[in-house]
């Protein structure tokens, strides 16, 4: 094969073009998967779909739920717990949370955890199109929300517009302020398994404060093999690792054509005297120079894609883990195989 007037070994023009195949292919995948995510969250405004809803009356106990959420985080690692404020204007909700639940995408700072959920200190987490209304002062960033001064630890939302744009999140101390205590909660978990538990551990710490009324309509009782088998999550997650073992299956075969080309090339450098890792440190600069050259060509062509497909949208890390992934397993078998002809020798 002839390139620009340049012989081409045959075996390096198909290292080149499958790495850039596979590349391209592999980011497209990483960015389809993180976006499919976001737009879960979106979809479900940021609940896992797992939640449900309870209303509390007649308590007198404003510091309770200190108690009652001490002894839940003791109990169970993730679950939230929401409050949302009555606004006409925007739409604020207060958040506890312990553990990992929802993480909404972030455009800067971070998101709530248990310590900046469960502080007195007004805290907020703000969409995007609420940026501009930031106040800075002594290099920290603040939000007023009602005469409340809240320090924003967090820019929330997606390039395109989102409902999580126009959204507040704040900590469930400061949103208890607005609402008092007898107002209506919305409780999320990770695992619908602990949706039951969760609920029962509230009801009866509530028992003799007030009324607590939960709602019947969500997830109850044990999900069945069939359910979970069939399930969205699993059925996505499963073609996803189809397509990673398709991508690690190509890449196998192609390095391990490419090295069987060498083989008279390994013949000489054995006539030529060359030492084993002298052999290696040539079969490694030339394999690593033509996979990153089909790596970059294969970025190339999905960024162009990018640009005129709205649905494709590639971000830093969805390279970083492409290029991990790709040449992380063009590495592990090139080691390998190399290993296999030095033992096959002696």
């Amino acid at each position: 094969m002839k390139i620009a007037g340049k012989r081409i070994p045959k075996g390096n023009a198909l290292v080149f073009i499958s790495f850039a195949a596979i590349s391209l292919c592999l980011i497209m995948v990483i960015s389809l998967s993180r976006q499919e995510k976001i737009n879960n969250i979106i979809r479900k405004g940021l609940f896992t779909g797992h939640e449900k809803w309870f209303e509390i009356s007649e308590c007198e106990d404003e510091s309770c739920w200190d108690r009652i959420l001490t002894g839940l985080t003791e109990k169970h690692d993730d679950f939230a717990l929401y409050v949302d404020l009555p606004d006409p204007e925007i739409s604020v909700r207060g958040i506890y949370v312990s553990g990992e639940v929802v993480i909404p995408p972030m455009i800067s700072g971070k998101y709530f955890d248990e310590t900046s959920s469960g502080s007195s200190k007004p805290t907020v987490v703000l969409g995007k199109e609420y940026e501009s209304n930031i106040i800075s002062r002594d290099g920290k960033k603040y939000y007023d929300y009602h005469e409340t001064q809240c320090e924003v630890i967090g820019i929330m939302g997606t390039q395109k517009d989102s409902r999580i744009n126009h959204m507040i999140v704040m900590d469930f101390k400061n949103a208890l302020n607005f609402t008092g205590i007898n107002t209506d909660y919305t409780y999320d978990v990770k695992d619908k398994e602990d949706l039951a538990d969760v609920g029962q551990y509230i009801n009866e710490s509530f028992q003799g404060m007030g009324q607590l009324f939960m709602s019947q309509n969500s997830y109850s009782g044990a999900t069945t093999f069939v359910s979970f088998l069939f399930s969205e999550e699993v059925i996505m997650d499963t073609v996803y690792i189809m397509m990673l073992i398709s991508f690690v299956v190509s890449t196998v075969l192609v390095t391990f054509i490419w090295l069987r080309n060498r083989e008279t090339l390994f013949k000489s450098w054995d006539l030529c005297g060359f030492r084993f890792l002298e052999k290696v440190n040539e079969i490694a600069k030339r394999y690593y120079i033509i996979s990153f050259g089909g790596f970059i060509f294969g970025l190339i062509i999905i960024l162009c894609l990018g640009n005129n497909m709205d649905a494709v949208n590639v971000s830093v890390i969805d390279v970083i883990q492409s290029f991990a992934f790709t040449i992380g397993i063009g590495t592990t078998i090139l080691v390998c195989s190399l290993i296999r002809r030095l033992f096959s020798k002696i």
